[in-house]
């Protein structure tokens, strides 16, 4: 009876042994043909993401490719091909902003970032005022003359919907943060230093803008004395109840710190004179400056509003005269200014402008501060302690 039961269990236990066996074989059966599909399955996942990462790099240069091809065209369109003289007709050597292309690669998108403009003294305000209200369609906003005279404050720069702000501004640290702050667009007017001492006295001995309330009550002054003796006070200054005047050092100093600011911040530099002698290529400038499409008819109507006979005859239809606009020739200074004129502004410079020689001819604007007289009348040097 025990020999029986011990056969049946060990029947049992083969039996048992049997089946793990055959499930063991099952398993690993089973588990090698998951470890396959799993296998397939992540070569495949592998390869759908390899093409999918080669499709999307290939769309993405694709895409690339066309938007630097779209750029190039656009860029080749805003931009002049043959450089200028002065360096500065190609945008400084094509490093062109997106701003500037932007409106050609997105029809309808605009530029809405103030306008400021900035201009010394007599050195053709109302013409570059004239050239920016056509082009952008802005009105203009200057300060009234009741704003003073502190053109280093940043308290009247006012940027207002639809306008554009202009003024004779130094570019002083509050004015250059106020600009900055504000993402501006600034341009300055800067013109011949020569030529401009010239206008600002023609200014004071004429008192041109009387007739349009901007008297200066300096006619009568001036003409006690003669012309030479006159530009000389005007260079030098004066103090008295007839005039109170700074001197001529002011818009030296504030035409140097004008270029100083655009080496520090994107700014568009117009030369009264290079405005002048060649209008169709500076107002281009100006325009890709100011993101605004040029069409042939608008160009072709701003060289005729702005000429100095336009100008000159729309005053007069304004308000009876048109005496602001004496002459504009650039280099007229040789027929006014003396041997002693030009080595009084020179002794000036070096005082209130030691840096404006260096900055106009590292600028490409050495046209500013030269003349046709230059080679007699040589820049002042610095003496040095002893004076000699």
């Amino acid at each position: 009876m025990s020999g029986t039961i011990e056969l049946l269990f060990l029947a049992g236990v083969l039996a048992l042994m049997a089946m793990v066996w055959r499930l063991t074989r099952h398993i690993k059966a089973a588990t090698k043909t998951m470890t396959f599909e799993l296998e397939a399955q992540r070569s495949a996942v592998e390869q759908s993401m390899a093409e999918m990462a080669q499709a999307t790099a290939s769309a993405l240069a694709s895409q690339r490719h066309m938007i630097e091809q779209k750029m190039a065209q656009t860029l080749e369109r805003l931009v002049p091909i043959s450089p200028a003289k002065n360096g500065r007709d190609i945008l400084e050597c094509r490093d062109v902003p997106l701003n500037v292309a932007l409106p050609a690669l997105f029809p309808g998108w605009q530029d809405v970032r103030p306008v400021f403009v900035a201009t010394v003294f007599k050195s053709g305000t109302k013409l570059l005022e004239h050239i920016v209200a056509k082009l952008t369609g802005l009105e203009i906003n200057a300060p009234t003359m009741s704003a003073g005279s502190d053109y280093e404050s940043a308290g009247p720069i006012v940027f207002e919907c639809g306008k554009f702000f202009i003024w004779h501004n130094v570019p002083s640290d509050t004015v250059k943060t106020r600009l900055i702050e504000a993402h501006a667009r600034p341009i300055f007017l800067i013109r011949n230093i020569y030529d401009l001492a010239v206008s600002q006295y023609f200014h004071f001995a004429h008192d041109v803008d009387a007739e349009i309330g901007y008297a200066t009550h300096t006619a009568g002054y001036f003409s006690q004395m003669g012309q030479d003796e006159g530009i000389a006070l005007l260079l030098s200054g004066a103090t008295s109840e007839h005039f109170n005047w700074h001197g001529f050092g002011y818009y030296l100093r504030q035409t140097q710190e004008i270029l100083q600011f655009s080496k520090e911040y994107p700014c568009h530099i117009v030369v009264y004179d290079s405005l002048v002698q060649n209008k169709h290529r500076e107002i281009q400038r100006l325009a890709a400056f100011l993101n605004v499409e040029l069409t042939d008819e608008l160009l072709g109507g701003l060289v005729d509003s702005s000429s100095l006979n336009s100008m000159r005859e729309a005053r007069i239809s304004a308000v009876g005269t048109g005496k602001h606009f004496r002459k504009g020739s650039p280099g007229d200074h040789v027929n006014v200014l003396k041997s002693w004129h030009y080595h009084m502004i020179n002794q000036i410079k070096v005082i209130f402008a030691p840096r404006l020689d260096a900055l106009c001819e590292e600028l490409g604007f050495s046209g500013v501060t030269t003349t046709l007289v230059e080679s007699a009348h040589p820049r002042a040097v610095p003496s040095n302690a002893n004076g000699k």
